[in-house]
């Protein structure tokens, strides 16, 4: 502690005065009576109840499951040669056809 702490810590402590007291006690009853206790009423209460429980539905759907999504099946089928190559394969008298790649020079 500083030497100002040391000597207010010193100092003797004075009594409140009755006159603080009494003063203080009618400011807190003007208060008092200038704001009544409210009750709550039934309908308060009824529709304060209705909205936790609605918040409480409300909750539990979003959090359950989605149902599953269905699973999409691409289906792909090749067309015209290629298409009988697969169907029907080539038998080993007939040659089997011919694959030509051409490149362009660049």
């Amino acid at each position: 502690m500083n030497d100002l702490e040391n000597k207010l810590a010193s100092l003797p402590l004075t009594a409140p005065s009755a006159e603080l007291d009494r003063r203080l006690d009618a400011a807190f009853a003007t208060a008092a009576a200038s704001f009544p206790a409210r009750t709550v009423s039934f309908r308060w209460s009824l529709a304060a109840l209705a909205v936790a429980g609605a918040a409480a539905a409300l909750a539990l759907l979003l959090r359950s499951p989605s149902l599953p999504t269905p699973q999409i099946v691409y289906r792909i089928e090749a067309r015209g040669p290629l298409r009988e190559l697969l169907l029907e394969p080539p038998s080993a008298r007939t040659p089997p056809p011919r694959l030509v790649v051409r490149v362009r020079p660049s």
